[in-house]
């Protein structure tokens, strides 16, 4: 993002759950204030270039103290693979048989996780972990639920101005504004004009005799809805 010819790559970071033991974050330094709720206590930073180390006059929580020592204890690890590696030595499975979620990652991230843990047994666990976030806790299927609400609120709101030679633009314009006002973030808004395919971003203006697909959904605290109809415009026939 800042360096003309740099990596494309999204930054990366890891999340790691040991058989026995806490599990741990690795995250770049310059973001650990995201965890500073989040129940895993374990954090290893790597990066933080762009962090000021200088102490906030304002006084500290016991949390937001710890985090502000861990981001001060510098030198960091350079990069995020260097601190991964650095938590397995910790934790003494740098030997260990590793399941990693392998899809996803880019080649040259594989191959530097490779090379620093030049002793550890990966296992392609891709296909594991998604049968093991099939399960969902409580507090998921609660989130789970609310996106799904306020997706159905926002499209019911939206889709009811719907008409005759009215944008399908403007009525996403709506459903962006109504997801907003409830706390969520637009996930997607598409529909299939006449059927050809599905598209966001045509200017569409939908006729009397118009129904078609509308797809939309949103992203509530992390958690996604994804929910669909059809939009006809007048009364359809027998």
């Amino acid at each position: 993002m800042v360096k003309p010819g740099g990596s494309g790559d999204l930054l990366p970071s890891f999340a790691l759950f040991p058989g026995q033991g806490d599990p741990a974050l690795v995250i770049d330094a310059i973001l650990a204030s995201n965890a500073m709720d989040v129940w895993v206590r374990d954090l290893r930073l790597f990066g933080g270039d762009s962090f000021d180390h200088t102490p906030p006059s304002q006084a500290l929580t016991d949390r937001q103290q710890e985090i502000f020592e861990l981001m001060a204890a510098t030198p960091y690890a350079p990069t995020a693979v260097d601190a991964l590696a650095s938590l397995l030595k910790d934790k003494n499975l740098a030997t260990a048989r590793i399941g990693i979620e392998w899809q996803g990652l880019p080649l040259t991230l594989r191959t530097a996780i490779e090379a620093a843990l030049p002793a550890a047994q990966f296992k392609d666990c891709s296909n594991l972990i998604r049968l093991i976030r099939m399960v969902k806790s409580t507090e998921e299927l609660k989130l789970l639920t609310q996106a799904a609400a306020i997706s159905e609120e926002a499209a019911a709101l939206s889709l009811a101005q719907a008409q005759p030679g009215r944008s399908m633009l403007e009525l996403a314009d709506h459903f962006r504004t109504a997801l907003a006002a409830r706390g969520a973030d637009l996930d997607h808004f598409a529909f299939s004009p006449k059927g050809l395919g599905i598209g966001t971003e045509m200017d569409y203006h939908p006729t009397a005799d118009d129904a078609f697909y509308v797809d939309y959904g949103c992203v509530y605290k992390y958690c996604g809805s994804d929910s669909g109809l059809t939009l006809a415009l007048s009364p359809l026939s027998d």
